[in-house]
């Protein structure tokens, strides 16, 4: 059995929100979503950070651990 604390939330960013959901720091799935979540944590607000720095040409390259499922 996997022990797994997975704390989901949306980040906004330029282009849609994503659903994010993560255990540990890790990434397990990053989703486009209509729907709106109230919870955000430090991690996905480093994450929120770097994606809009990206998408306005501010930062080139950043780099999370993910395991994607499937």
């Amino acid at each position: 059995m996997n022990n797994y604390n997975i704390n989901t939330c949306t980040i906004k960013t330029k282009i849609g929100n994503f659903l994010l959901e993560s255990d540990k720091r890790i990434i397990l799935k990053f989703i486009p979503t209509k729907n709106q979540l109230p919870f955000s944590n430090s991690f996905s607000n480093t994450i929120q950070n770097h994606l809009n720095n990206y998408f306005s040409g501010k930062e080139k390259n950043f780099y999370f651990k993910i395991r994607p499922f499937g």
